[in-house]
């Protein structure tokens, strides 16, 4: 398998064309996995353009067989109304749905182009080669799948553009806005790429092999994919917001409904972590609607602003203990809390030793745990 040295490598660089983003796309994934030569394909849909061949001897289909299922997937994206991956037998396809995508799902709208196509790509890149990332059948595998594309995704623009445009943050509000306002469970990898975003100034990227991203991408979305009964819980946690937006009422006051939810005193740990991510960017006045910035001022706001901050700050110090009750907090050790024991005693008797539990003693502290 090639090393990250032998890859093509790229860097931001002036706006090109799609083409040429999808050519040089194509030879990454070749030169990452030679296997795939002549059985990966990107197709730019409204080019009606193929991006690296797709062969009958070494996809192991015959040719009229091949055609129908290029056609068929390219059909399929229409269909959808998105971009996406297939495979087939030895085939994979990735269909780019120029129209359908979400240029800034990955980054910010003042970013490169590249930038922001490549991470669709990758994403469904992920789908194709990350284990398992391309099971549909229950909510769960929905989950997982969608949380390594984008685990991948996020991965690979590390790799290449060194993390230009924010792509955990902007993807990581993206999911968490779709979920909340509009309900979307299966695409929901906001957890995941928090948890990721958490560690990766740990991580080498430039001596990660093509087969660890893959598996890196992997593990995170095993550890971090929610479970789907938090998904339903969550949906029903926050339908009283997407009821208000319905209404038509001003956003500054549908957000209202928001902060409630998310800073309420009964607010619990979930609700908190993905309502804070949308909410915070209102408040920080980040998001424009109908061409206009979101500004949120006066003393209510304030006071959600002083909120949030006093709940990052607790989250982060428990964690998922928070809202149990936790012992205080040890006191340091004195200045000179390690001074040698006194001369003329063993170091085992300076240090006050507990007498072991007698077996009755033992036997009855059991009993009062069953």
């Amino acid at each position: 398998m090639p090393k990250p040295q032998d890859r093509p490598q790229s860097k931001p660089e002036p706006e090109i064309t799609l083409r040429e983003i999808f050519n040089k796309a194509v030879r990454e994934v070749h030169a990452d996995f030679p296997q795939l030569k002549d059985r990966f394909t990107i197709i730019s849909l409204q080019e009606n353009r193929m991006h690296g061949n797709l062969t009958a001897e070494a996809t192991g289909l015959e040719k009229a067989a091949l055609n129908k299922y290029v056609l068929d997937t390219m059909q399929s994206s229409r269909d959808k109304k998105s971009s996406i991956a297939s495979h087939n037998a030895n085939a994979k396809i990735v269909v780019f749905n120029d129209v359908a995508s979400h240029l800034n799902l990955f980054t910010s709208p003042n970013m490169l182009r590249a930038i922001g196509v490549m991470g669709i790509i990758d994403h469904e890149v992920g789908h194709l080669l990350v284990p398992d990332a391309m099971k549909y059948g229950t909510l769960a595998e929905k989950l997982y799948s969608e949380a390594a594309a984008d685990t991948y995704a996020v991965i690979r623009n590390l790799q290449r553009f060194k993390g230009h445009g924010n792509p955990i943050e902007i993807l990581s509000w993206q999911r968490a806005l779709a979920f909340i306002e509009h309900g979307s469970q299966s695409h929901f990898t906001s957890f995941t790429l928090e948890a990721f975003g958490k560690v990766k100034d740990k991580i080498d990227f430039d001596a990660l092999t093509p087969v660890e991203t893959l598996h890196l991408a992997r593990r995170f979305a095993l550890e971090n994919a929610p479970h789907e009964s938090l998904m339903r819980n969550l949906l029903d946690v926050f339908q009283p917001y997407r009821d208000a937006l319905a209404t038509g009422m001003p956003y500054s006051d549908a957000l209202k409904v928001l902060a409630e939810i998310t800073l309420g005193p009964n607010t619990g740990y979930y609700t908190f972590r993905l309502g804070s991510i949308v909410l915070e960017q209102y408040l920080e006045g980040n998001i424009m609607r109908g061409g206009k910035h979101i500004d949120l001022q006066g003393p209510y706001w304030d006071e959600k602003r002083s909120e949030i901050a006093t709940r990052y700050i607790q989250v982060s110090k428990e964690g998922i203990l928070t809202g149990f009750p936790l012992k205080a907090a040890k006191q340091q050790p004195a200045a000179n809390g390690n001074a040698a024991p006194k001369q003329g005693l063993r170091a085992s008797e300076a240090i006050p030793q507990k007498a072991p539990a007698k077996p009755a003693a033992l036997i009855d502290r059991m009993r009062k745990w069953f």
